[in-house]
């Protein structure tokens, strides 16, 4: 069944995982998204998220994630800090420009969640904004 099919279709509604105001992403387990579910767009992995999560993992849907599975996109990001594979030059080389800032990025998330710390958490917010502006400046 394609992701079109299933957009018809009722479904239970997960308890997905939350940090503070944030929802962990289904792909890179970082606290990035403002929802679930919605199609958000996360800026660390690049995963749209279209609701897939650990139970159909394995699954290509198809759609927003073209023919990535989230398991493939999660194995890509622990050895590329992306959901691309490298064979995918294009995607994968625009994914990597600005890595050195990514890698900031994703430790000061997770000294966040580490610490449970509102100083990390708020330093970790900045960081990703700054962050997120350069990529959206990247995209213009």
């Amino acid at each position: 069944m394609g992701w079109f099919d299933r957009l018809g279709k009722p479904r239970k509604v997960p308890h997905w995982r939350q940090f503070r105001d944030r929802f962990f992403c289904p792909c890179c387990d970082l606290p990035t998204l403002r929802s679930r579910g919605s199609f958000g767009i996360c800026t660390i992995c690049f995963w749209e998220d279209d609701g897939q999560d650990s139970a159909d993992a394995d699954e290509v849907r198809g759609g927003p994630n073209h023919d990535y599975s989230l398991t493939e996109a999660r194995r890509n990001f622990a050895a590329h800090r992306t959901l691309y594979r490298p064979e995918d030059r294009r995607a994968f080389a625009r994914k990597m420009e600005r890595d050195a800032h990514k890698v900031v990025v994703i430790a000061a998330l997770r000294r966040a969640l580490q610490s449970n710390s509102l100083d990390d958490w708020a330093a970790a917010q900045q960081a990703k904004a700054e962050f997120d502006t350069a990529i959206l400046g990247d995209a213009q």
